[in-house]
This record gives C-alpha cells, structure tokens and sequence, in this order.
C-alpha cells in the first residue's frame, strides 16, 4: 500500500510542477516502422475504445505490448495513472521487486520487475505503452520501445 500512494504522488508531482526534459512522442508511422524492423504482427485494435486515434497490440504469445495514439493528452495521462496502480497491485509487495521510475515535462515511466515479470508503462504527450514479459526475455521488448524514445 505504501509504494502504490509513492507512486501516486511521484505522479502526480510530476503533472504540477513538471521537469525541463521534453520528449517528442513517435508517430503512428514511426511506431509502425519500428515495429516491421523487428518482425512483430500488429493487430489494430483502435475500434475497441473511443480515446484513441490508433490502438495497436503485438500478436505475439510471448508478451504483451499494446500502443495508443490518443485524443486528448489527458485521457493518455489518466490510462498511464491507472495502469501504473494495476500494475504495483499485481507485482505486490515481494523481496525481489525492482523499481525504476523518471520523468520530464511530457512524459513518465514506471518500470517494475519481480522474479517472474518485467512491466514498463510508458507515456510521451498522447502516446502511451504497456508491456507485460517474461523477465528472463522482456528487456529485449523494453529496448525497442526505448528505441521510439520511451
């Protein structure tokens, strides 16, 4: 419980004060690009919710990586709060956990890591990304969503 009200605040510290550090967000395009680089199917999912421009998922059963494009900055920050939440509750309190959390003016991220799982959530402007993968084979993932500025 402690370490979910942590991040809440880190959270929302960051939305009033800010930093200097300014990120631009990939493009559809470019996310689309990085994707085909690396071989990975994307299924467009973007019919299933009405804040996104484009919502895209990779077809892989090894992990889960979902992007969004959305239409208001706001509901981007509002998704990346409530699945930085989920994802401490679902790590929970264990000897193993690793945390690494940064951010600047238009962006954040919450890397969390146990003994089974690697998560990385992500947001720059209207951007978001959410991945879930094995964590003997999940930095490999993670350093291509780095590669797109995340």
């Amino acid at each position: 419980m402690r370490n979910i009200k942590c991040i809440i605040v880190f959270v929302v510290a960051v939305f009033i004060t800010g930093c200097t550090h300014v990120k631009d967000a990939p493009t559809i395009e470019a996310f689309e690009e990085k994707m085909k680089e690396h071989h990975y199917e994307l299924i467009d999912r973007t019919n299933e919710v009405d804040y996104a421009t484009k919502l895209y998922r990779i077809n892989s059963e090894e992990f889960v990586f979902t992007f969004i494009k959305g239409k208001r900055k706001v509901d981007i920050e509002g998704l990346f709060i409530d699945e930085c939440k989920n994802v401490v509750d679902e790590v929970g309190e264990t000897d193993d956990r690793k945390q690494e959390i940064d951010s600047g003016t238009n962006w954040s991220y919450l890397k969390l890591s146990n003994s089974t799982y690697v998560y990385y959530v992500s947001w720059i402007n209207d951007t978001y990304i959410y991945i879930k993968a094995p964590k003997n084979s999940g930095e490999s993932i993670i350093k291509v969503a780095k590669e797109l500025g995340y």
